[in-house]
């Protein structure tokens, strides 16, 4: 039994094990203290914004020219840009005749499309499509911008009576 006890450990060892003990329990104690879901509003923002989902009633283009039917704005850090996840929605509808159109996907009124993001919509082939409502969807990711950015849907008329109606668009920051 002397002979166990014989050796003690060193004060470097002792000293070496104080830190070892309070770095795993530090560790421990702030997992358990921090989550995601403990966090601010504002906190929570700030770790992966989401812009709050904006729907129209319908959207009526008269001409070429690109109408915004809807839009969402986000705030993201400037010194950590993240990218931004854009999924919009909605239906359109014709008077039967040969009616076409195009809806896209702008960042910031831009006057392109984010990613070639966009939809040929109505009589794309030659056909005539009956007068109801017909569902589209459009989604992406764009590359990491930082700041205050609108997100928008912006339709138009390229030929005949071609309507929008319940376009939703909803945008979030994502890490990667």
């Amino acid at each position: 039994m002397r002979k166990l006890f014989s050796k003690r450990p060193s004060p470097s060892m002792i000293v070496a094990m104080i830190a070892l003990i309070a770095a795993a329990g530090g560790t421990a104690y702030a997992a358990t203290k921090i989550t995601y879901k403990g966090l601010d509003k504002d906190a929570r923002n700030k770790v992966l914004p989401i812009g709050k989902a904006k729907t129209t009633g319908e959207c009526d283009p008269v001409d070429a020219n690109y109408v915004d039917c809807g839009s969402v704005k986000i705030k993201q850090s400037e010194a950590f840009p993240r990218r931004t996840m854009i999924v919009a929605d909605g239906t359109f509808s014709t008077n039967g005749a040969s009616s076409r159109g195009e809806c896209r996907l702008e960042v910031d009124n831009s006057g392109a499309a984010v990613n070639n993001a966009f939809a040929k919509l109505g009589d794309t082939q030659g056909h005539a499509v009956p007068n109801y409502h017909a569902g589209w969807g459009l989604n992406t990711i764009t590359a990491p911008l930082g700041g205050a950015r609108t997100y928008s849907v912006k339709c138009n008329e390229q030929e005949g009576n071609i309507k929008y109606h319940d376009i939703q668009i909803s945008a979030i920051g994502i890490r990667g």
